[in-house]
């Protein structure tokens, strides 16, 4: 095991104390009536932990948000319109019009992989913000 590995968290990150549900309730029930709940479930597209809880406690559980850093963002703008350059590239290189466009194309190919490995480089490395 490498010193990164150890130092790397894995798994989800934990719940704050006030969301998180760290108390079993059993309770017994007989075939027909487990059947039952199970069929409700599956008709309202839950498992049978989230029907039996909303149903007694009459809310939804609250869903966890995804934030994406700003940062990622801009990335994901940029990936978006790189990937869609080298798609119209790949439309063009299956198209009989190739031939006559071969020089711009493969420049376009070069220069949007350097534009890609440079991001992919800098998304590795932490920034820090020196002020």
């Amino acid at each position: 095991m490498t010193k990164l590995d150890k130092e790397r968290k894995r798994g989800r990150k934990p719940l704050p104390p006030d969301i998180r549900r760290d108390i079993p309730l059993v309770f017994r029930v007989n075939a027909y009536e487990h059947e039952i709940l199970k069929h409700y479930a599956e008709l309202e597209c839950l498992e049978l932990g989230h029907y039996v809880r909303e149903k007694t406690l009459k809310t939804k559980p609250p869903k966890r948000q995804l934030v994406i850093p700003e940062v990622n963002q801009e990335y994901l703008k940029t990936f978006s319109a790189l990937s869609n350059n080298l798609n119209q590239i790949a439309r063009i290189l299956n198209t009989d019009k190739a031939n006559a466009d071969n020089i711009k194309i493969k420049s376009d190919i070069n220069r949007l992989v350097q534009i890609l490995l440079a991001m992919a480089t800098e998304m590795k490395t932490p920034t820090t913000d020196k002020e």
